[in-house]
């Protein structure tokens, strides 16, 4: 990221779905260098919770850290109130656990994804959207430069379309 990009985040509170997991711990631990607030939501539940601290430094007592599901509408609609920005990184990205459990991965990486968008999309606070999606990663910035999400493209849209940049 660029120095202008980052100076962006200094005091802003961001919201990182998936934010004890693998990826999305060191995006918390990146921006909290960078001086943003990061609020993890994620579910603890995909190792031991001694892991979440020991190996990716993650206190599951941290009160921004929130320990629910982002297919829960009345949650992620709180977390994303309380935020400037969205980093969208909750999946189930294990493609063996994902062809094992499909109804599981539908759940959780395409209902997940459509309830944080319809959240983005009733809030005016937000200001953009980050969706790693696999091995890439997709920006949404309403009505400015980005890459929209792709795969939910009718309520990105409405998010998109609901939502103005910020001075």
């Amino acid at each position: 990221m660029h120095d202008t990009q980052l100076k962006e985040l200094v005091g802003r509170t961001v919201l990182v779905t998936g934010g004890a997991g693998l990826i999305g711990s060191r995006i918390a631990a990146c921006l909290r260098r960078a001086g943003a607030r990061p609020i993890s939501l994620c579910m603890l539940d995909a190792y031991p919770r001694h892991t979440y601290r020991d190996l990716f430094g993650v206190d599951p007592a941290d009160p921004d850290v929130i320990v629910g599901d982002v297919r829960n509408p009345g949650l992620v609609k709180r977390a994303v109130a309380e935020s400037d920005y969205v980093i969208h990184a909750a999946a189930l990205a294990d493609v063996a656990a994902c062809t094992r459990k499909p109804l599981a991965a539908i759940h959780s990486n395409i209902t997940g994804t459509q309830v944080l968008l319809d959240a983005v999309a009733a809030c005016e606070r937000i200001r953009r959207g980050l969706r790693l999606l696999g091995q890439r990663l997709r920006q949404w910035q309403p009505g400015g430069p980005g890459t929209p999400v792709r795969g939910v493209p009718d309520r990105a849209e409405a998010a998109g379309s609901r939502l103005r940049p910020r001075a």
